[in-house]
């Protein structure tokens, strides 16, 4: 089997970079939900949300950085 290096720099460093990628993740939602886009787009979805989760628990980035649509409401 394979041994692959799997650890990358995503390039976000600021706020605003996470804020991005949130948004992006939030218009891939909308656009499936309007079926404008195809379901199979979940998967980029979860790969977000992968991305998201390890950034928090890997990289201690603030939860409410990394996820700031959670604090919108």
């Amino acid at each position: 089997m394979s041994s692959y290096e799997t650890e990358i720099d995503l390039g976000i460093k600021t706020d605003e970079g996470f804020k991005m990628l949130a948004d992006q993740k939030q218009e891939l939602l909308k656009l499936i939900a309007d079926g404008k886009a195809s379901a199979k787009m979940m998967g980029l979805v979860h790969l977000i949300d992968h991305i998201q989760d390890k950034c928090v628990d890997e990289c201690h980035v603030p939860e409410k950085i990394v996820f700031p649509n959670l604090t919108e409401d």
